[in-house]
């Protein structure tokens, strides 16, 4: 049996609406990968930035708590200086007297 002009008009169309429809497939297909990556990009930005104000938060109040220590020890350092002055002029001047 040899196949006619109208069957291979028949198959081309076949063929024809198959590329098309793959065309499409991969269009849409692309256009939802490019959506769903623009959402994970932005999802992933967001979660740095988040992740990074934590983080110097963090290193804010570590940095504050490390300043009022050092504050401290060198108000305590400064009275203990101050106070062994006063102690050493004291007996000093008794010493004079």
């Amino acid at each position: 049996m040899a196949l006619e002009k109208k069957d291979f008009d028949q198959i081309e169309q076949i063929v024809e609406k198959s590329a098309t429809d793959l065309r499409k497939e991969i269009i849409d297909s692309g256009e939802k990968t490019k959506t769903e990556l623009k959402k994970e990009i932005s999802s992933s930005a967001e979660k740095t930035k988040i992740d990074l104000r934590k983080e110097i938060n963090i290193s804010a109040e570590k940095t504050k708590t490390e300043l009022r220590k050092e504050i401290i020890d060198s108000a305590e350092k400064t009275k203990t200086e101050l106070r062994k002055e006063i102690i050493d002029s004291a007996e000093k001047t008794k010493t004079e007297l």
